[in-house]
C-alpha cells in the first residue's frame, strides 16, 4: 500500500529501465503516517500534497519518497523518467506559488501561478533534490495531465487550460492551433532543463477539449489524446482525413499528430500501387498517386524516382524521376511510369516508385509498387461475389474462375478460402476446390457457403485465394476473389451511382441518393465523404462531406457534389462518395460507396 492516515491515491507509475526501480506519484491528505518522506526533497504537507515515491522492482522496499507542491493544494498526475540519466519529472496543478520546490518563480520557464495552474518539476532520481520547477498557465485555471521526452531530451507537458491570456509558449501566434475556445488542450515544449519554453500549442476545435496523454516517435513527433465534445474546427482534418472521421454521443477521444516543434500537426506522405494489364503494343501509364495529409498552408516538395524489381527498366518500362510540389490547399499528385506492352507470355513483373527528402511533411508509405500483369497466353481470373447472407441455413457464394484464352492443354489452379473480416466456421466454410481446365474449357466454379444469421452487424469479408497455377499465368491484381457477407438485418444503408455529362462552363450537381429500408425507428446518421477515383478534387469535381441524419421515419437522403464543367477533350472520369461506418444502420453496399462518372461531352 501507499499512504498514511487519510485520503491517498495513486495516479502515475513509472519504470526506470536501468535498475527496474519503480516510481508512483499522486496526492495525499495525510497529516501522519505517510511513509518515506524523512530524507526527501520536500518534507513539508501543506492542505493536500502531491508526492512522488521510488520502490525496488518487486515493490519489496521503499527507497525514497518527497512530498511536492507548496502551501497550496497540490496534485501530481504526471510522471515521466529521463532513461538517459535517470531524472525524474512530475507534472500537475497547484494553487499556490508559495514555497513551491524548484524556484519556479525565478528560474521557471513559466514564473507566474494564477489561480489553479499547472506545473512541471525536476528531481534528481534519489528524490533528494529538485533540480527546478515551472509553472505551465495563462490567466485562468491550468492543468498538466501528461509528460514525454523526447529521444532529444526535450520534455513535453500535455493538458487542459481555460485561458488565452499569457499563455506561454507563443500559441496563439505560432502554434499548430492557435485558438483557444471554453475548456482547451493543450502541448507544451520545455527544454530539459525547465527554464525556457520553446513552443506551445492549443489543440482543440469549437467545444471543451482535454489533452490526457501524450508519446513522442524515434523521430521526435508528437502524439497527443485526450477528449473532446466537438468536432468544429479540430485541427488536422480528423473529419475528412482521420481513421475514424465522426464525433458522436456526449464526447469523443481523439489522437492527434503533430511535429517536434509543435508549430502544425504533422503532414502525411503516402503513395498508392498500381496494377494493370501491359497490353500487347505501344505502351501503357501506370499512374501513381501521391496523397497529402491533411492539406497544407504552405508548399510541400518530396522527391520520387523508379527503382527496378523484376521488371527492368529500358525493356520492360521507362525509368523516370523528379520533384512533386503540393501548393497550399492541394492534397494529390501524379507520377505517371510508361510501360512497354508486348506479346510475350511471361510472369507479372514488378517496378518502385520511391519517394524521398520530404519537405514540410513526412513519409508514411514511401514505396509504391507497379505490377504488370502478363496478358500473353493463357491468364485465369477470379470475380468478386457480393451477396447478402440470408437468416437461416447457409447461402453457397459461387465465384466464377476464367480462363482466357482456352489452352491446347490442361490448366490447373487451387481456389483456397482466408479468413477477412468474416472467420470460417462461424461466417462461412472453409474449403480447397482443385480446379482442372481441360483443352477448349474457360470457365470452372468454386463454391463457398455463408452461414444465414439474424445478427445486426456490419458487412464482412472472406478471400478465395487462387495458387499454384500451372499452364496459366493469375491475372487479378491480388490473385484472388473477395467474399462480401451483405448484413440483411436491420435498418441497411445503400448509395446509388451517378453517370452525367460535365457540360463546358460553370458547376454541374452530381445528386447520390442515400437510402435507409427500413425506416428506424431512432436517428441513423452516416457522412458522405468524396474521393479521387481518376477524376480529380478541385480541377474535376469539388470535395466534400456530407453529414445525413435519418430521423425515425425518413428513408431517403441526398449527397451533392459540384463536377466542374470544361471544354477539354478527355477520357470519361470518375470519384467515389463513401459512405463512412454508420450509427443505428448497416451499409449493404458491397463496396460502401457511390460512384460518380463524368461523361466527357467535348
Amino acid at each position: 500500500f501507499v499512504g498514511g492516515n487519510s485520503f491517498d491515491r495513486i495516479e502515475e507509475v513509472a519504470i526506470t529501465q536501468t535498475t527496474g526501480d519503480v516510481y508512483v506519484a499522486g496526492l495525499t491528505q495525510s497529516i501522519s503516517g505517510f511513509p518515506g518522506i524523512s530524507g526527501g526533497a520536500d518534507t513539508t504537507q501543506a492542505n493536500g500534497e502531491g508526492f512522488v515515491i521510488r520502490f525496488n522492482n518487486l515493490l519489496t522496499s521503499l527507497i525514497q519518497g518527497t512530498y511536492v507542491g507548496g502551501s497550496g493544494l497540490d496534485l501530481v498526475q504526471a510522471l515521466a523518467i529521463n532513461q538517459t540519466n535517470g531524472e525524474i519529472y512530475v507534472g500537475g496543478w497547484t494553487t499556490a506559488a508559495l514555497n513551491f520546490p524548484g524556484n519556479p518563480t525565478t528560474t521557471g520557464a513559466d514564473k507566474t501561478q494564477v489561480g489553479q495552474e499547472g506545473f512541471v518539476a525536476l528531481l534528481n532520481p534519489f528524490l533528494t533534490s529538485f533540480r527546478q520547477g515551472t509553472f505551465v498557465g495563462g490567466n485562468g485555471n491550468d492543468t498538466v495531465n501528461a509528460l514525454a521526452i523526447s529521444p532529444f531530451g526535450d520534455v513535453y507537458a500535455g493538458g487542459v487550460t481555460d485561458n488565452a491570456t499569457n499563455f506561454p509558449g507563443n500559441p496563439t501566434t505560432t502554434g499548430a492551433d492557435k485558438t483557444q475556445v471554453g475548456q482547451e488542450g493543450f502541448v507544451s515544449r520545455f527544454n530539459s532543463a525547465l527554464t525556457s519554453i520553446p513552443q506551445a500549442t492549443f489543440l482543440g476545435g469549437n467545444g471543451n477539449d482535454t489533452v490526457n496523454t501524450l508519446a513522442i516517435s524515434p523521430f521526435g513527433d508528437v502524439y497527443a489524446g485526450g477528449v473532446t465534445d466537438n468536432a468544429t474546427n479540430f485541427p488536422g482534418n480528423p473529419t475528412i482525413t482521420g481513421a475514424d472521421k465522426t464525433v458522436a454521443g456526449l464526447s469523443e477521444g481523439f489522437v492527434s499528430l503533430l511535429t517536434s516543434d509543435l508549430s502544425d500537426v504533422l503532414r502525411i506522405l503516402t503513395i498508392n500501387d498500381v496494377t494493370r494489364a501491359e497490353g500487347n503494343s505501344g505502351v501503357a501509364s501506370f499512374i501513381f498517386t501521391v496523397s497529402l495529409s491533411p492539406a497544407s498552408s504552405s508548399p510541400v516538395m518530396v522527391n520520387y524516382a523508379t527503382v527496378n524489381g523484376t521488371a527492368a527498366a529500358g525493356s520492360d518500362y521507362t525509368a523516370t524521376s523528379g520533384t512533386l510540389t503540393f501548393n497550399p490547399g492541394e492534397t494529390t499528385k501524379t507520377v505517371t511510369v510508361v510501360v512497354a506492352g508486348d506479346s510475350t507470355a511471361e510472369l507479372n513483373e514488378t517496378f518502385l516508385v520511391n519517394l524521398s527528402g520530404a519537405s514540410g511533411a513526412s513519409i508514411a508509405d514511401g514505396q509504391g509498387r507497379g505490377t504488370i500483369l502478363n496478358d500473353d497466353g493463357p491468364t485465369l481470373r477470379i470475380n468478386d461475389i457480393p451477396a447478402t447472407e440470408g437468416n437461416v441455413g447457409n447461402k453457397n457464394f459461387v465465384f466464377t474462375v476464367t480462363l482466357s484464352p482456352a489452352a491446347a492443354s490442361n490448366v490447373t489452379v487451387n481456389c483456397v478460402t482466408a479468413n477477412g473480416t468474416a472467420l470460417a466456421g462461424s461466417d462461412y466454410m472453409a474449403s480447397t476446390t482443385a480446379l482442372t481446365f481441360t483443352p477448349g474449357q474457360t470457365s470452372k466454379i468454386c463454391t463457398v457457403p455463408v452461414i444465414g444469421n439474424t445478427v445486426v452487424e456490419p458487412n464482412e469479408y472472406f478471400f478465395v485465394n487462387l495458387t499454384s497455377p500451372v499452364g496459366a499465368t493469375i491475372v487479378d491484381p491480388d490473385l484472388r476473389g473477395i467474399g462480401v457477407s451483405l448484413n440483411d438485418d436491420g435498418p441497411l444503408l445503400s448509395i446509388t451511382n451517378v453517370t452525367l455529362t460535365e457540360g463546358n462552363v460553370g458547376n454541374k450537381n452530381f445528386v447520390f441518393t442515400v437510402t435507409l429500408n427500413p425506416a428506424a425507428s431512432s436517428n441513423v446518421t452516416v457522412n458522405c465523404v468524396t474521393a479521387n477515383g481518376t477524376a480529380l478534387a478541385g480541377s474535376d469535381y469539388t470535395a466534400g462531406t456530407t453529414a445525413l441524419t435519418f430521423t425515425p421515419g425518413q428513408t431517403s437522403k441526398t449527397c451533392t457534389v459540384p463536377v466542374i464543367g470544361n471544354t477539354v477533350v478527355e477520357p470519361n472520369e470518375y470519384f467515389f462518395v463513401n459512405l463512412t461506418p454508420p450509427v443505428g444502420a448497416t451499409i449493404v453496399d458491397a463496396d460502401s460507396r457511390g460512384i460518380g462518372t463524368i461523361q466527357n461531352d467535348d
